[in-house]
């Protein structure tokens, strides 16, 4: 029997402070902050470093081969500080790396010389991490990623073709140049930026944005803490403005997951304990119901493009198809510990992530567990895969490469972050 969000809370520190501040949002008040001195960044990864948030309030470059530690931001010397804990995944794109930090900045740091070339401040955190757009994509990245059709515009403006799921932590290098960077603030505002950081326009909402942004189709998607899920114009079309809305759904709770652009659908899921699919031109229900599950949805989905694999804090992966929402099938791991993390696929299945730091990795087919490994610290941070290796870090300071080729577990190295020389446990 699932636990009820008050059983869950007990004896859980800073999972209370989770629950206490997304209790307060449903609510319709003001949430509380996630806290400064935590954070659980996702990876990004390129062709040959893997950027992610420490736990030490530092942006981290490391050797995609061997986990080896290339550089960190702030580096000795350099006046940087009040980062206070970074949830954002870093982007990268044009020799920059972006990264949002808890003190409501975004950086932009040179790969090359490791130096800060801008900032942007916001008025309050910055949990969720910016989204890029290009002007022009003339290569997808080296891991394969399904690229969206290119259907009718939306609003009478040429789609620009951009992966179906836009996540600068799934891909390598892009092509092209870098027009707009799209980050969302606990301020409640998201804002738009040239490459330079100058600020092109802001969207406000009625409370926190932690959700990261995606851009489809010159429109962008994002959830508020305002329990909306929001489509803005990117730039100037035929109907609207730059910065305009142009529709909102409203659900029960508030919406903190990211969501996932596939076929012409946002799929999203809220405190509420729904997922929803809608029409990303109109904002319109495209299931006949939203799929419900006994506890709230944080996790942004995942998807195939037949069926959608979401995760849900009453500790359950469920797999629904992608057309109607109907389950599939579920993954039921420990009923008391939540999941946070974000699922990843890889070519033997669905690798997912619990609180009490479990990994399996479930066959996409019937849901079927292929491997389990236990014992990990809390993971919290989103999971990243590049081909059959997957990218993840825990609470106790370790950021892990494992490799699921074929279904086997090969740990390929280990970071610590606390002790950068020492090897992990």
């Amino acid at each position: 029997m699932t636990r009820s969000p008050e059983a869950r809370r007990t004896g859980r520190g800073w999972w209370l402070l989770a629950l206490s501040l997304a209790v307060i949002a449903l609510a319709g008040c003001d949430a509380r902050d996630l806290g400064p001195d935590s954070g659980w960044s996702g990876a990004t990864v390129t062709e040959d470093a893997v950027y992610i948030g420490s736990r030490e309030d530092e942006l981290l470059a490391l050797d995609r081969t061997n986990g080896a530690l290339l550089w960190s931001f702030p580096q000795e010397g350099q006046e940087e500080d009040g980062l206070q804990g970074i949830y954002s995944t870093p982007a990268v794109a044009e020799g920059l790396v972006l990264m949002g930090g808890y003190n409501g900045v975004l950086y932009a740091i040179d790969q090359e010389t490791r130096q800060k070339v801008w900032e942007f401040q916001t008025d309050d955190s910055i949990v969720g991490s910016p989204a890029l757009v290009y002007e022009m994509v003339e290569e997808a990245a080296a891991t394969p990623i399904p690229l969206a059709a290119t259907p009718t515009p939306l609003f009478g403006a040429a789609p620009t073709p951009t992966p179906s799921d836009s996540d600068p932590s799934m891909m390598e290098a892009v092509s092209g140049r870098l027009e707009t960077i799209v980050v969302g603030s606990s301020d409640g505002n998201l804002y738009a930026l040239d490459a330079n950081g100058v600020e092109q326009w802001r969207f406000e909402t009625g409370n926190k944005i932690w959700s990261t942004p995606v851009v489809y189709e010159d429109v962008v998607y994002f959830g508020s803490l305002d329990q909306n899920v929001y489509a803005v114009a990117l730039k100037d079309m035929s109907t609207y403005r730059a910065g305009d809305e142009v529709w909102r759904f409203e659900t029960e709770g508030a919406v903190a997951a990211t969501p996932l652009i596939v076929n012409g659908r946002v799929y999203i899921g809220s405190f509420d304990r729904k997922f929803y699919a809608l029409d990303a031109s109109t904002g319109s229900e495209a299931w006949a119901a939203p799929f419900e599950a006994s506890n709230w949805f944080w996790p942004k989905a995942v998807s195939d493009g037949a069926t959608v694999y979401v995760a849900s804090l009453d500790g359950n992966l469920y797999a629904l198809d992608a057309t109607n929402g109907t389950e599939r099938w579920r993954f039921e791991t420990d009923p008391n510990s939540p999941i946070i993390a974000s699922p990843a696929l890889v070519p033997a299945g669905v690798a997912v992530a619990t609180d009490n730091g479990d990994v399996y990795l479930v066959r996409s087919t019937d849901g079927t567990e292929i491997r389990g490994v236990p014992d990990f610290d809390r993971i919290s941070a989103p999971l990243t895969a590049s081909g059959s290796i997957v990218y993840f870090s825990a609470r106790d300071h370790t950021i892990r490469a494992v490799d699921l080729q074929q279904g086997f577990w090969t740990e390929l190295w280990c970071f610590n972050t606390k002790e950068s020389t020492a090897r992990c446990e």
